[in-house]
């Protein structure tokens, strides 16, 4: 997997699609396999929104529907959500579901958790209704700090538990 950022506000959709079937062509001369090459979202960047990135989806299995197959998202809620704050829920939504591959988890590179300002059981139950197999990142930097947030990760993909309601109604 090779994962790329969209850029600054002058790169365009085609710029980004022309960067992949780079990277594609070029891993492919150099190793013979095609790379999986996702597009991460990030809230200054080009592609920061959940419209951005099913625009740029949309445009790429428009015009290069092999490119596609071997492309995707990887989303990055923390930066999603930094991009939208109240509109985040919105925002997820307008995601093309096909697209996400993977997801960066964290909390400004730090683990995340429960109390912080992303909600991350939407997160996750887009997640697990995902068809396929996706890939995880917790994208923390403290060596340290990365087992708690694969806990978190492991934590949120378990089935949820469900409440006793009580016995049926006579």
């Amino acid at each position: 997997i090779i994962e790329i950022y969209p850029g600054d506000r002058k790169n365009t959709h085609a710029d980004i699609a022309m960067a992949i079937h780079t990277l594609v062509t070029a891993h492919y001369n150099a190793f013979g396999v095609e790379p999986r090459v996702l597009l991460v979202n990030h809230k200054d960047q080009s592609i920061s929104t959940g419209s951005q990135v099913q625009a740029f989806w949309a445009t790429l299995t428009r015009h290069h529907p092999g490119l596609a197959e071997l492309a995707g998202v990887a989303l990055d809620p923390w930066h999603l959500h930094a991009a939208t704050r109240k509109e985040f829920a919105w925002s997820l939504q307008q995601i093309p579901p096909d697209a996400l591959k993977a997801f960066h988890i964290h909390t400004n590179l730090r683990p995340p958790s429960l109390t912080d300002e992303v909600p991350w059981q939407e997160v996750f139950s887009l997640v697990r209704d995902l068809p396929g197999r996706v890939c995880i990142k917790p994208a923390v930097y403290q060596e340290s700090r990365v087992a708690e947030a694969i806990a978190f990760c492991e934590g949120m993909l378990a089935t949820p538990k469900m409440e006793y309601a009580g016995p049926p109604a006579a």
